[in-house]
């Protein structure tokens, strides 16, 4: 998983159809755990371009209500929510098909976020890393 990000545009999660069903699995156990966060790490390592960076990972939290996504000094995107929304919020990294191309939208176009969240696209890498 990659996150690519400009200032001027939503963060960008890129990885293969299968990458991004591993995520959410991951969310899904997290909810259905005890635990207070989970942190998803993401690659750093090379060119940002066409992008002027890569963050550090996605910080996900349990709060109540809507989901809230954020951009932290630390360079990561805080996502927070009750277990309902982030489990919403899981279902859109799930593409059905491996060859699927395209991408998914989570913004405040949906009821389950916040209307003071920053957005987030889920983008589907063209090639199996």
């Amino acid at each position: 998983m990659r996150i690519y990000f400009s200032g001027d545009s939503d963060p960008m999660v890129t990885g293969t159809a299968s990458e991004h069903r591993a995520t959410a699995a991951k969310v899904q156990e997290f909810l259905a755990g005890s635990g207070e966060s989970l942190v998803l790490p993401a690659d750093i390592h090379g060119s940002p371009t066409p992008y002027t960076s890569l963050l550090k990972g996605i910080r996900i939290s349990r709060s109540g209500g809507a989901v809230s996504m954020q951009l932290s000094h630390e360079g990561e995107i805080c996502v927070a929510g009750s277990a309902q929304n982030l489990s919403r919020w899981a279902e859109r990294f799930v593409f059905p098909f491996e060859g699927e191309a395209g991408h998914h939208h989570i913004d405040s176009r949906f009821d389950w976020v916040a209307s003071d969240s920053a957005g987030l696209i889920i983008e589907i890498d063209d090639h199996e890393a």
